[in-house]
């Protein structure tokens, strides 16, 4: 197989959108992973531009416009926002794939999904007047079902709906891409890897070898941190039951702690997929966190598989626990690239972090960010709109 995968990493903000592109019999075969925003980090390119992007793009010379595969790795409205968009009902797709928590017919899912909704609403109500900002927070949260309805049951055509978990030894066959694969590393499906966000400490990234770092063994960084007396003199109107938070948080009086986490919970319930196509190895881990890792680096086959990725989407935008240190360190190739997609926000300074960044951007290998000057032999947009990247098949 000759030729190469484009990927196109769109300056979204702090979100992620990229359009794969592989050159088949009779056209091009075309891959939309995510399409979305957060509120907080929007870039200086509108999300209603991103989307006229993709759709001109996956344009044929008569107008009609196809993606062969669309990807909404998780609801964060970071990841799925753009799917509001009206455009996509004229959009032809040939599938969808999901994660597994968003099958309307898996009653295990479902209860998930109502959890995670009660608490969000919940939490986003009571900080609505008094923190915009925790406020926002919790409703990135939410199903966001605008969008997830058309992920679910939009677009043109009859898309097939694919909804994906963890899956560590079977290939699968990609749809109109000849002698191309997919392995579904995750979701997860057991709870316990769902909420484990966190990292041990020799897996997060931290600061440079030899500094100490002393975290006291805290979660959450200062500013989501709040202590039981001061939340209940702020918001004693907050009614979010305590066998609820119990299964967010451990601190279940803390309720805005259990706002973050459940924010980040979110995150495990990611597709993560390794795309194969001749010699390229793309994987998308969407915001996986260490729940999700975890098995996948203890198991030796995918460890193989993963020392072979020569193109790696960062997990959560370079924050601490989004790629664990074994993965950089010892696992990805030297030679692989890395495409970060984020912009920098003042309240978030350590995303991305710093020393994530520079393990990635080690002699030999490339991170490529979404709103910087592109290197050669990539490819920029006139106006920064996006960065191309070509991975050799």
């Amino acid at each position: 197989m000759a030729g190469a995968v484009t990927v196109r990493m769109y300056n979204i903000g702090f979100g992620d959108s990229f359009l794969l592109s592989v050159p088949v019999a009779g056209g091009i075969w075309r891959m939309l992973v995510d399409c979305g925003v957060h509120s907080q980090g929007r870039s200086e390119h509108d999300i209603d531009d991103v989307v006229a992007d993709i759709i001109a793009t996956a344009a044929d010379p008569t107008g009609r416009a196809r993606l062969d595969v669309v990807v909404g790795t998780h609801r964060h409205r970071d990841h799925v926002l753009g799917f509001e968009d009206d455009r996509w009902a004229e959009v032809e797709v040939g599938e969808v794939w999901l994660p597994w928590v968003e099958d309307p017919a898996d009653i295990e899912a479902t209860s998930l999904r109502e959890v995670h909704d009660a608490a969000a609403f919940a939490l986003h109500q009571s900080f609505a007047a008094a923190d915009s900002a925790k406020a926002e927070l919790a409703l990135n949260s939410l199903t966001n079902e605008r969008a997830m309805w058309t992920l679910r049951h939009g677009f043109a055509g009859t898309p097939t709906r694919r909804y994906v978990d963890a899956d560590l030894e079977l290939t699968h066959d990609v749809s109109g891409l000849p002698g191309a694969g997919v392995r579904f590393l995750g979701p997860p499906r057991d709870e316990a890897s769902i909420r484990a966000m966190n990292p041990p400490k020799q897996q997060r990234w931290f600061g440079p070898p030899g500094v100490a770092v002393d975290d006291g063994g805290a979660v959450f960084p200062p500013e989501f941190v709040i202590d039981p007396a001061t939340h209940a003199a702020l918001y004693p109107h907050l009614a979010l039951p305590r066998t609820l938070a119990a299964r967010l948080v451990q601190e279940e009086d803390d309720a805005f702690a259990a706002t973050t986490w459940l924010d980040r919970s979110v995150n495990n319930t990611s597709v993560i997929f390794l795309l194969q196509v001749g010699s390229a190895r793309l994987l998308f881990p969407g915001d996986a966190q260490w729940g999700a890792w975890r098995g996948l680096l203890e198991t030796p086959a995918i460890r193989a598989l993963l020392s072979q990725v020569n193109m790696y989407k960062i997990s959560h935008h370079g924050s601490h626990n989004g790629t664990p240190t074994e993965l950089a360190r010892e696992v990805l190739s030297g030679s692989v690239t890395s495409l970060l997609s984020v912009r920098s926000i003042p309240r978030w300074s350590e995303v991305p972090k710093g020393e994530l960044v520079d393990e990635l951007a080690e002699p030999g290998r490339l991170v490529l960010r979404s709103a910087e000057q592109a290197p050669q032999p990539t490819r920029r947009h006139p106006a920064g709109l996006w960065v191309e990247h070509d991975v050799a098949i």
